[in-house]
């Protein structure tokens, strides 16, 4: 009685994980490579953005952390990949740094500089990645700039979240007139190269507003690339118009994880939101609990 109570326990379990799905974004997020997706360092003194880097460690001992920042293909100098400074942190402890100073931007591109891009940690502690932690990132406008404060936070997630499959961000929108909503979306690609489209939608019928590209095939990213899709609408060919709870789709044409995101700005104020692509299953087969529940760390 006791083993079937057990067995019918861990099919609920099973059951529940097929039907509710993966998420993009949730609160089990510790991870030995934590990817933080955008990561600013724009020190233009009227439209400058700079981020600020928060990493836990959970463990009760020390660990060692490579830190490497991969710049936009629209940055300043285009795409780079820079090893930055070690992260150490005490166990149980939380630390903050700033990218600018952990990457010695000022060195590499002079003290005002425009960098963006993606940023991975990884447990470097031991030769086998075995170190959890969590991360976190604050960008926002800094002191003396225009609504100096404003910005938005973007989670480090765990690089197993993220596949190929087709991914939506929702509740996109544009506004000619004030606040003047602008929507911008962004691609990263991982350990391989990416073809990928963007496909826009209006959220409550599903009718298909536009591609980016607008014709041709998928733009193709390199491994470690990122990019920015500026003003997505009219990149898609809406030129003109007020638009709102537009669905955008990240489709992958390759069997490559791909990150896709996008931000809400009202350029005015400098406020800003940002969205990650959801898709229904990711890369990372412990979420669903088929695999190894019951069996091993997995």
């Amino acid at each position: 009685m006791q083993l079937r109570r057990l067995i019918s326990f861990a099919l609920s379990l099973v059951t529940a994980a097929i039907a509710v799905g993966a998420h993009a974004q949730t609160s089990a997020a510790a991870g030995t490579v934590v990817v933080l997706p955008q990561i600013a360092d724009i020190t233009d003194s009227t439209t400058g953005w700079v981020s600020t880097v928060f990493v836990q460690n959970p463990n009760g001992t020390p660990i060692t952390l490579n830190v490497t920042y991969y710049t936009s293909d629209q940055a300043q100098s285009g795409a780079t990949v820079l090893v930055c400074d070690q992260l150490s942190i005490a166990g149980n402890t939380a630390v903050t740094f700033d990218p600018g100073t952990q990457c010695h931007l000022d060195a590499t591109y002079g003290a005002v500089h425009n960098v963006f891009g993606m940023m991975i940690l990884e447990d470097s502690t031991s030769t086998y990645k075995t170190n959890a932690f969590y991360a976190y990132s604050r960008v926002e406008k800094p002191s003396g700039t225009i609504g100096a404060g404003n910005g938005f936070s973007l989670e480090g997630f765990p690089i197993g979240n993220f596949s190929s499959a087709p991914a939506d961000v929702i509740g996109l929108r544009r506004t000619a007139t004030s606040p003047n909503y602008l929507s911008n979306c962004f691609v990263d690609a991982l350990g391989e190269q990416v073809d990928y489209q963007i496909v826009l939608r209006q959220g409550e019928t599903g009718a298909l507003l536009g591609t980016y590209p607008q014709s041709g095939p998928p733009v193709t990213l390199a491994p470690y690339h990122t990019t920015r899709v500026y003003n997505v609408l009219s990149a898609a060919g809406l030129t003109s118009g007020d638009y709102s709870n537009v669905r955008a789709t990240f489709v992958n044409s390759d069997n490559s994880a791909m990150i896709g995101f996008c931000t809400v700005e009202t350029p005015g104020t400098g406020s800003a939101d940002f969205r990650i692509a959801k898709s229904i299953d990711a890369r990372d087969v412990r979420q669903a609990r088929q695999a190894c529940y019951g069996m091993d760390a997995c």
